[in-house]
């Protein structure tokens, strides 16, 4: 073989190497402004994908200094303000903060509100500040509104703390407020009970827990007024599904709090008979403070009292469960795991993160009706941020040592389990992390001089659609 021909099959496997290495993308910064865009990991793209909602929260002053709620355009850049809290008072509220698409319309929903088809928008909001009631994590409701700029709100979930307490109605405050994305008509959420809180700091006991609910909408539940501004009605029957409990008992699946909660499935995940069960997954702390994955089966109808107790709880006690709830481990880990639970769209598996056998966080799947968890990622350092399904579940974004990844999540495809850098290493660890409805963009955020900042990868290419 001569040079010429050395020097040939040389650049030859140059030029295969480079074909082999995986293809970065260049992130595109979408907002600028010197205050902060927060995704907060929700379902934050329209339903067409063209925009994306956000709060702006200071992270030092808090959700109860925040007043705005707002979207930027994916294509032109250009922002509407979508709720300024008219009552707006520094250091008291009301607190807006936490903002959701509702991906699906409900015909209910349209004639409740009289706004037709307009997208609509789901976010936490504080007490009217001129009841003189400041934002608290037990005094806060969902609220509804149009994204068309005209700032039109409706309340979510009703709250009675005065006895007798109202069946549909809560006793405290709703946050990170996840519609249901299949169906317009569900919303969940995390919870923190007004009335339990303050009978612990009467009788010097911890009973601020977090739990988790559920509203259905379309079942209006109207509430008298109190003289301190305590009470609302809402458009949506709600009940808490998660029963958590001041003190579990050891060796037992009884948990103090629960969080980390999503929906399993767009409309739910299919049991062995063929049909659908509603369920939500969530991380839930144990006796010994180590946390695992738990999933609630909801029932269709929940406002029906189960055998725990009342739906809307006693002045000591807390609201119980509906009938035909069940509440189950799904989990049994070593160092335990964190973050939100996620859900492939169809309901099959949950991805969530657990340390590997070095210790390191990755991401894991589970079936919703149990079984042996499978290790999904093997990054050196482990994984970031938790992961965000692509819509159709083949893929799973997340972050890992300041790159956007991708890693295989269909065990019948080719991609299972590899994984994927996107970008190269970036200024600094991106966050909040989600894939458009359309499945062309990848949205994160990541501090920019100090403030939250909106970024895309978009448009995405046709190996990853």
């Amino acid at each position: 073989m001569n040079r010429t021909n050395i020097i040939v099959l040389i650049l030859l496997a140059a030029s295969l190497m480079v074909c082999s290495k995986p293809t970065l993308f260049q992130s595109e910064q979408l907002t600028f402004e010197p205050y902060h865009h927060n995704l907060d990991n929700n379902l934050n793209f329209s339903p067409d994908s063209k925009w994306l909602v956000y709060d702006t929260r200071d992270h030092e002053r808090g959700i109860g200094d925040t007043r705005r709620i707002e979207k930027v355009n994916l294509n032109v850049g250009n922002k509407l303000v979508l709720y300024d809290a008219p009552d707006y008072v520094a250091s008291q509220g009301p607190g807006v903060a936490a903002a959701s698409y509702f991906l699906q319309s409900d015909s209910a929903l349209e004639t409740l509100t009289g706004w037709g088809n307009s997208n609509r928008i789901i976010f936490i909001h504080g007490p009217r500040t001129e009841s003189g009631l400041a934002y608290a994590k037990a005094r806060r409701f969902g609220a509804i509104i149009p994204d068309d700029g005209s700032a039109q709100m409706i309340i979510a979930d009703a709250r009675d703390v005065v006895q007798p307490f109202t069946p549909g109605a809560l006793r405290g405050g709703t946050h990170r407020h996840e519609p249901l994305p299949g169906d317009g008509k569900w919303i969940g959420f995390t919870y923190n009970d007004f009335v339990m809180k303050e009978y612990g700091d009467r009788i010097g006991k911890h009973l601020d827990l977090r739990t988790i609910g559920v509203t259905r909408l379309g079942h209006p539940v109207a509430v008298e007024p109190d003289a301190r501004g305590e009470n609302w009605s809402g458009i949506g029957f709600s009940a808490l599904v998660v029963k958590v409990v001041p003190e579990p008992k050891p060796d037992a699946d009884e948990i103090s709090n629960a969080a980390g909660d999503s929906w399993i499935g767009w409309n739910g995940y299919l049991k062995p008979d063929g049909t659908r069960q509603l369920a939500r997954a969530f991380i839930g702390t144990l006796a010994n403070g180590h946390s695992e994955v738990f999933i609630v089966d909801i029932p269709d109808d929940i406002t029906l009292a189960g055998s725990e107790g009342p739906l809307e709880g006693t002045a000591t006690s807390f609201p119980m469960p509906p009938r035909g709830t069940v509440q189950r481990r799904l989990t049994t880990t070593k160092i335990g795991c964190m973050g939100v639970v996620r859900s492939h769209p169809d309901g099959r598996f949950l991805c969530y993160r657990s340390g590997d056998a070095n210790g390191d966080w990755q991401l894991f799947l589970i079936p919703p009706q149990g079984g042996k968890p499978s290790q999904l990622t093997a990054v050196d350092g482990g994984v970031a941020t938790e992961g965000r399904w692509r819509p159709d579940g083949e893929f799973i974004v997340f972050a890992a040592r300041k790159r956007i990844c991708i890693v295989g999540a269909d065990p019948q495809k080719e991609s299972f389990m590899r994984v994927k850098p996107l970008t190269q290493e970036l200024s600094d660890e991106p966050e909040n992390i989600i894939w458009s409805p359309d499945r062309r963009t990848i949205a994160f955020n990541m501090l920019i001089d100090g403030f939250q900042q909106i970024f895309i990868l978009h448009p995405l290419p046709d190996e990853l659609l």
